[in-house]
């Protein structure tokens, strides 16, 4: 197993990652990937943010940072409760 951090990673190329079995020659999973880096090695404080009109138009997605993880998560989805339509004025 390989752990690094992407901040480690050169934004300005494009990384492969390339997953082998049982010490086959040939992978079974090959993937190309570009890095973007957003300054810290270790993200905090990010909290819970709604995203309007994600993915579709007034629709609304709620988002969890997971520290640990170092990831979001999606943990809800609806109608976006602030269109026209729900205050009246189509």
């Amino acid at each position: 197993m390989f752990v690094s951090s992407m901040r480690e990673l050169d934004q300005s190329l494009l990384h492969r990652l390339r997953a082998f079995a049982d010490s086959s020659p040939t992978p079974f999973a090959d993937v190309s990937f570009n890095i973007f880096n957003i300054g810290v090695e270790y993200l905090s404080g990010v909290g819970s943010p709604s995203l309007s009109d994600f993915p579709a138009t007034a629709s609304s997605t709620e988002a969890t940072w997971s520290e640990p993880h170092q990831g979001v998560a999606i943990t809800g989805y609806g109608p976006r409760l602030d269109t026209a339509a729900d205050k009246g004025q189509l």
